[in-house]
């Protein structure tokens, strides 16, 4: 039987898109019978406090030596010298959604700290997977080769078709009603809820109403100002932040919807596009990181990221226009069928991990 340890920052249940992609992998493993132990590491990895290193530290020490630890990149890159601690007696395999000092929303000086200490933590990792090309090819700046270099998306679930409001799917007007818009992602600076606000606030001549799911604990003093800004700007009735949603609400929400939107400045993947194209959803995004590459052609509009006024041009023809809101919204239904779904990249996965896959 194959075996493998996981090292996940915090609650493997955590509903952020990295924790969701490392469960399903591991939930995908367990399923083609490999013996799989998760070790749920606590504190504010990247910045863990010392205890809470103190108790990795315990952790890997307590791992057989030769056995094949997978360790999320949020905490892989904060340990360079645990790292090259074990590199010897374990198989290290840095599983990397994005690099720590892409997060977005710190100094300079920090963001120099963080890269160079995920590029020294990489030097002693066996392999290295990431979740698509655009991060593979933005790990090139921290020196990796491409023999340790694998790619594995994640994947989707089968999903019903958004049914949203009439007006939203119909070729007439929206006049009647407000389009239902939904943005699942963690209030964080990094996924430009702000940028967001502020297009729509640009927009009040439109009928439209969003919802927005995502943890408000990760960053509480930005979710504290995204907040103020709907208040300043007099969207408190059209704009509800919900914080962090379980899956069955959030699944009602895709379902409710007529467009999703995602303002991100960064993201590694951006998985909660593909949940959005499952559905059959329109979108309008940004080009931000991989997001260019994640949204299938024709299946939204995206613009680049940190630009408000950009993003409320692309608003406007999605929520104002139903003809172009009809186009998009087919495109998006024709994509569906050719998602990956995460039993294949469970396999994918673990074919990596088999060094028999490897990213050209």
């Amino acid at each position: 039987m194959q075996s493998a340890h996981f090292f996940v920052p915090g609650k493997l249940s955590r509903a952020t898109g990295g924790s969701i992609y490392d469960r399903r992998i591991v939930a995908g493993l367990r399923a083609k019978g490999w013996d799989i132990t998760v070790h749920e590491c606590a504190g504010d990895w990247p910045m863990a406090a010392s205890a809470d290193r103190a108790d990795l530290a315990a952790r890997l020490d307590g791992v057989e030596a030769g056995s094949l630890c997978v360790v999320d990149g949020l905490i892989f890159g904060a340990i360079p010298e645990l790292a090259g601690a074990h590199a010897a007696r374990l198989s290290l395999v840095a599983l990397v959604h994005h690099p720590l000092c892409d997060e977005g929303g710190m100094g300079a000086a920090q963001a120099d700290s963080l890269f160079a200490s995920e590029r020294e933590a990489l030097t002693h990792a066996a392999r290295i997977i990431a979740p698509s090309d655009f991060t593979a090819r933005r790990l090139k700046d921290f020196d990796v080769s491409d023999g340790r270099l694998w790619r594995v998306p994640p994947g989707t679930d089968p999903a019903p078709l958004a049914e949203g409001t009439a007006e939203g799917t119909a070729e007439g007007t929206a006049e009647d009603a407000p389009l239902r818009l939904f943005c699942a992602a963690s209030l964080t600076p990094r996924k430009g809820h702000l940028d967001l606000v502020h297009a729509l606030g640009t927009l009040t001549d439109l009928p439209w109403q969003l919802d927005c799911a995502g943890s408000r604990m990760l960053a509480p003093d930005h979710a504290r100002a995204v907040q103020a800004l709907i208040d300043e700007l007099g969207l408190g009735r059209r704009i509800c932040l919900h914080g962090e949603v379980a899956v069955d609400r959030l699944n009602a929400f895709y379902q409710a919807s007529d467009l999703f939107v995602l303002a991100s400045h960064y993201e590694g993947y951006g998985m909660v596009i593909s949940e959005a194209v499952a559905h059959g959803l329109p979108v309008v995004t940004t080009t931000g990181g991989a997001l260019a590459d994640t949204l299938p052609k024709g299946a939204g509009l995206a613009v680049p990221p940190s630009n408000p006024e950009a993003l409320a041009v692309a608003l406007r023809l999605a929520i104002g226009y139903p003809s172009c809101r009809a186009a998009l919204t087919k495109a998006a239904r024709a994509a569906r069928d050719r998602l990956p779904d995460w039993t294949a990249q469970a396999e994918c996965f673990a074919e990596s991990l088999g060094l028999e896959e490897r990213l050209d």
